[in-house]
């Protein structure tokens, strides 16, 4: 497989096998790099700061994050401001976000806001950071328990997708990326949703051409979304399919965020069969694929408990929920709808 140089507009995106070596070839040159990483991302980090030194001869400064939503604080922010002071970044100096999206998202907001906006290389590490979170500008932290309430739109420089950094995650780790790639199937692409289902066993099994295919796809479709509304005033809208009720069951239950939005995905379909707007049999074909993913239908939380947290959904306009819903496969539209509505269709899928 040859490495692919993506042109997505506002960003570059280096895709291949082995290209974390290529990083510097692409990325903004500096005297000073960030270069920030969890624990399971820190090989990764090393080989992105040799690239960045061999080629600009910057500084590397690399830096562990704490795991998970962990990183995604105001402190750790703070934190992040206070090394910055003492290592005198200036703006022409870049931030690499190595590992899953949470880092990313961390590193992001770091970058956007310290001395008004660093260069920022995204180096996603899991097939969930790589299809979706590296991807649109969008960098966030979280407000105490609510997630992803402090942040920016804020474009990287350049996303290197390697896929080799997909080899070693876990099978969990696979599946929870997937519920994103077939969230892009069946909002905007009924062949991409079919590949997806002919070539689920060969993308489990970690096949380096079926997850370059997804990866490239995944990019793609997003990309150009992005493109049409940058800050999610209307069409971006479409890409938060499962995400109202599926970011409510993830803050509630702790659960891998892909296998919340998958049950986000049941819910948004159920209602979306319900309103007349789609055939059962697209509900149908949706759940056997995330149950051949692995993915789960139904979660067992407190329906008042995750209703606190749909109430406090970003997208809400004039008190009222806008929810993307199926037409059908491959087709998606933003809806209004009441808060029993929300609450029944979180009824269908809650044990």
């Amino acid at each position: 497989m040859a490495d692919l140089l993506l042109d997505l507009g506002r960003h570059p995106v280096l895709l291949g096998k082995n290209v974390l070596g290529k990083t510097a070839d692409y990325a903004p040159a500096s005297r000073r790099a960030f270069i920030l990483h969890t624990d399971a991302s820190k090989k990764y980090a090393q080989a992105v700061a040799e690239s960045v030194q061999k080629k600009t001869d910057a500084n590397a400064h690399v830096i562990r994050m704490p795991d998970g939503e962990k990183a995604k604080s105001l402190d750790q922010i703070e934190k992040l401001y206070t090394l910055a002071l003492d290592a005198r970044l200036e703006r022409s100096d870049a931030v690499y976000a190595v590992g899953g999206g949470c880092v990313g998202d961390a590193a992001g907001f770091f970058a956007a806001t310290y001395l008004r906006g660093l260069p920022l290389v995204h180096v996603p590490t899991t097939l969930l950071s790589q299809v979706d979170s590296s991807i649109g500008g969008k960098v966030a932290v979280n407000l105490g328990a609510t997630k992803n309430m402090v942040g920016a739109f804020y474009q990287p420089r350049l996303v290197v997708d390697d896929i080799d950094t997909l080899q070693s995650l876990p099978a969990e780790q696979i599946t929870n990326g997937l519920a994103e790639v077939v969230k892009y199937g069946l909002i905007l692409d009924e062949d991409f949703f079919h590949y997806v289902e002919q070539n689920v066993g060969t993308i489990r099994a970690k096949k380096p051409a079926a997850l370059q295919h997804i990866v490239q796809q995944s990019v793609q479709l997003k990309s150009a979304i992005v493109a049409q509304d940058e800050r999610e005033a209307s069409e971006r809208m479409k890409l938060n399919y499962g995400h109202t009720i599926g970011h409510g069951i993830e803050t509630v239950t702790g659960m891998p965020h892909g296998y919340a939005i998958s049950i986000g995905m049941h819910a948004a379909a159920w209602l979306s069969v319900e309103k007349g707007l789609m055939e059962k049999s697209g509900l149908t074909r949706q759940n056997r694929l995330l149950e051949t993913a692995g993915l789960p239908l139904y979660a067992k939380a407190d329906a008042d408990a995750v209703m606190e947290k749909v109430r406090s959904d970003k997208k809400r306009s004039e008190g009222k929920l806008r929810m993307a819903l199926l037409e059908k496969v491959g087709s998606c539209r933003i809806v209004e709808i009441s808060e029993k509505e929300a609450q029944t269709a979180l009824e269908q899928v809650l044990t």
